[in-house]
């Protein structure tokens, strides 16, 4: 059984952070940043100037086992020091959730130092219905493949596939659909998203 990582071990102490880090690699996205160190030890600066809630989840990526999940504090710049050393070898998938996007950072934890492997963020697209005509927008800055589909029950009616675009703005008429409740199903990458419609 995998072991649990002791954040009770966790500094969040702003001068000791930025003294830490001084010699360190950023490796970040827009809002959220995480720091590596030789001694297995990660430090996560979350820029949440709207003070909106945010979550962290660590998953091991062998078995996408979940070794950790905790809050994240409403403060406007959130500094955390992560003790890593109490987790086996291996590849680690750090995940902060704040609002309407997902920050994924992939790890691996070695026998003497972690590395950053990969990053994405991903934002929750925006889905409206009304009038009979379906309204998508989405931001996509890492240009995965994207696949948009409107399901009746269990079958596919439309599919639409999109690749190597950063962002996108569509209308889909539904006029030619019958009338009854469907699901629109977005995919990017590993990511699903689901929002029911009504066509009338």
């Amino acid at each position: 059984m995998k072991t649990i990582v002791d954040f009770k071990r966790l500094l969040a102490v702003a001068g000791f952070f930025f003294v830490f880090v001084a010699g360190t690699k950023a490796e970040y996205n827009l809002d959220v940043r995480i720091f590596l160190t030789d001694k297995k030890v990660a430090l996560l600066l979350v820029n949440n100037p709207e003070k909106q809630r945010a979550t962290l989840y660590i998953n091991d990526m062998i078995n996408n086992q979940m070794v950790y999940s905790g809050r994240i504090s409403k403060d406007l710049v959130y500094r955390g020091m992560y003790d890593l050393s109490g987790l086996p070898e291996g590849n680690y998938k750090l995940t902060v959730e704040m609002d309407n996007r997902t920050y994924e950072k992939e790890i691996e934890i070695g026998s003497k130092s972690t590395k950053l492997l990969k990053e994405r963020v991903y934002y929750a697209p925006e889905i409206i219905s009304e009038k009979n005509i379906l309204k998508v927008r989405y931001l996509n800055p890492v240009k995965e493949n994207v696949t948009l589909s409107i399901i009746d029950g269990f079958e596919a009616v439309y599919t639409d596939n999109l690749s190597n675009v950063s962002s996108f703005k569509r209308n889909y008429r539904l006029k030619d659909f019958k009338p009854g409740t469907y699901t629109v199903e977005l995919v990017s990458g590993e990511k699903k998203y689901y929002h029911p419609i009504t066509v009338y």
